[in-house]
C-alpha cells in the first residue's frame, strides 16, 4: 500500500518552489527593505498554514489563502499603505500558489526516481498494489491521473486507488485489506510520514516501510516521539530509497 505525496512524487518540492517564487515576487514588488528575510517569511507562512489546517484541512483553498494572508500581513507589519495594484498583486500570489495543485505541474514533476520500476516489479510478482493517499479528493484524483493516466499500463499498476480527506485511520487500513482480500499481517504500508502512513497501519496489523522525507510542520507533530517509541519495532523497515524495496523484496 503506497502513499502518494512525497513517497511516489515529490510534492513538497512544488510547495517549496511556490514559496520561493512568492518571496522573490515580494522582493521585486515591495523591495528588499519591506520584504522579510526568507527565514522569517517561511516561519510566518508555515505558522499560518499549520494553524489554518485545523479548520480547513488539506485543501488547495487553505494553502492559497495562507499565501494571500501572508502577503497582507507583510503589508500590515511594515505599515505599508495599500496600493492601487494591491488586488492585482494578491491575484498573482494566488496564481503562484495554485501551481502546486496543477495536474500539469505533477506531469512535469513525474514520479520519484525508480518508483515506476519498483511498482512494475511488484506488479510482476502478482502483488496487490493499493494507492492510499490523503488530501482534497479532487486534487488527489487529478494528481493520480496526471502521474498514472498516460497509458493503460500505468493506469493498471494499482488494484485500487483510495483517497481520504482526513487522517488515515487503522479502520481504513483494515477496510481496504478486507475489500481487496488480503490479510494485514502480510501487507506493508509504504510512506514518508510516520504519523500518517506508518502509525495507523501498525495499529491495523500492517507492517511499515518508512521512507523519511522532509514533510511540513503539520505532519511532523509528534513524529519524533513516535519514531523513538517504535525505533526497535521489528515490523517497521526504514529505507532511504524506494528502489530498496525491489532490492530487498525476497527478504521481506
Amino acid at each position: 500500500m503506497f502513499d502518494l505525496d512525497d513517497t511516489l512524487v515529490m510534492t513538497q518540492v512544488l510547495y517549496d518552489e511556490a514559496k520561493i517564487e512568492m518571496w522573490e515576487y515580494m522582493r521585486a514588488v515591495l523591495g528588499d527593505r519591506n520584504t522579510p528575510s526568507l527565514t522569517d517569511f517561511l516561519r510566518l507562512l508555515d505558522g499560518i498554514d499549520a494553524e489554518r489546517v485545523k479548520t480547513l484541512g488539506l485543501t488547495p483553498e487553505r494553502f492559497v489563502g495562507s499565501m494571500e494572508l501572508v502577503y497582507g500581513e507583510v503589508y500590515r507589519r511594515k505599515k505599508l499603505r495599500a496600493r492601487a495594484l494591491f488586488g492585482a498583486e494578491i491575484r498573482h500570489v494566488s496564481e503562484i500558489a495554485q501551481k502546486v495543485f496543477s495536474g500539469k505541474s505533477y506531469r512535469k514533476q513525474g514520479l520519484v526516481q525508480s518508483a515506476e520500476r519498483v511498482l512494475k516489479f511488484l506488479k510482476g510478482q502478482g502483488d496487490c498494489l493499493v494507492l492510499f493517499t490523503k488530501g482534497d479528493l479532487v486534487t488527489q484524483a487529478a494528481k493520480a491521473d496526471a502521474l498514472f493516466g498516460d497509458s493503460d499500463e500505468m493506469k493498471n499498476l494499482f488494484n485500487v486507488n483510495v483517497f481520504t480527506e482526513g487522517n488515515k485511520t487503522p479502520e481504513e487500513f483494515s477496510g481496504i485489506a478486507k475489500a481487496e482480500g488480503f490479510h494485514p499481517s502480510h501487507a506493508y504500508s509504504v510512506g514518508n510520514s510516520f504519523k500518517s502512513d506508518i502509525l495507523p497501519a501498525l495499529h491495523a496489523d500492517f507492517k511499515g516501510i518508512y521512507i523519511p522525507y522532509e514533510t511540513w510542520k503539520y505532519e511532523m507533530e509528534d513524529s519524533e516521539k513516535n519514531i523513538e517509541q517504535y525505533r526497535n519495532e521489528r515490523s517497521i523497515l526504514t529505507l532511504y530509497d524506494i528502489d530498496e524495496i525491489r532490492q530487498l523484496y525476497w527478504s521481506l
